[in-house]
């Protein structure tokens, strides 16, 4: 097993141990989930500097790198959020910024990052694994909806399968009264789109509601909606500033 991976190995690692072919969307959607961080390779032009606190100057530059020092970036939940959503995201951060205590690492410059920049390290692969495998097993009862029904998917375009059927009774005897044939039954769910995850997210502020409420509302799991909010906020709701943001 590789030490860092990019997308299309590790999502061949995937497939080879679970024996089921993974998409790039789903396993950003896990890494969201258990809102890990991922690696990416820093530019060889990317250098680093060490900040310290004095009193009454503030953080003060200690020490700067050559460039090329840095070899890995690190990509928290948020920003792991960006790149799936968009494509790209940028990052202040080496992998090596807790290093020294109460001494931070940054880099001098914001680091753009593509997915072609993305590294999957052997530790996440196997967190996701396992997460997979609880998943599967009833054992983690909030995880990603389409792991929890062994990716089993209504679709519009044709009849569900016998599969479906079995593994989704309930949705087809909740909504049987809204559909008159079984294709319509699998189209219920609505498109996920910019406009409907923003207004999700405005009715789950209202007062009085709950992810309960919004579940029965959309005929959906109580997790897909908690899903769902998670990915509104990260790609549209307002981030807190962080520590070290007047830095970028």
């Amino acid at each position: 097993m590789l030490r860092y991976s990019k997308i299309g190995e590790a999502l061949a690692f995937l497939s080879d141990e679970t024996g089921r072919i993974w998409t790039e969307s789903e396993l950003f959607e896990l890494a969201t989930y258990l809102e890990l961080d991922l690696t990416a390779v820093a530019p060889a032009s990317a250098r680093t500097v060490i900040l310290t606190l004095k009193p009454g100057e503030g953080l003060v530059e200690e020490w700067r790198s050559s460039p090329g020092h840095a070899l890995f970036a690190v990509l928290f939940p948020f920003q792991v959020m960006q790149i799936w959503m968009r494509g790209e995201t940028t990052t202040m951060h080496p992998l090596d910024h807790k290093a020294l205590h109460f001494k931070p690492k940054m880099f001098v410059e914001p680091v753009h990052v593509t997915l072609e920049d993305v590294r999957i390290s052997s530790a996440i692969l196997q967190r996701m694994l396992s997460a997979w495998k609880d998943g599967l097993s009833g054992e983690d009862e909030d995880g990603p909806y389409w792991i929890r029904q062994e990716s089993i998917k209504p679709t519009i375009l044709g009849a569900p399968s016998e599969q479906f059927l079995e593994v989704m009774p309930e949705k087809l005897t909740e909504h049987s009264h809204q559909a008159e044939n079984l294709a319509d039954v699998c189209a219920i769910e609505i498109e996920w789109d910019e406009l409907n995850l923003r207004r999700l997210m405005a009715e789950s502020q209202e007062s009085g509601s709950t992810q309960k409420k919004l579940a029965e509302k959309y005929g959906v799991s109580r997790q897909r909606i908690g899903f769902l909010l998670a990915k509104a906020k990260g790609a549209y709701g307002v981030r807190k500033a962080g520590h070290f943001d007047a830095l970028k």
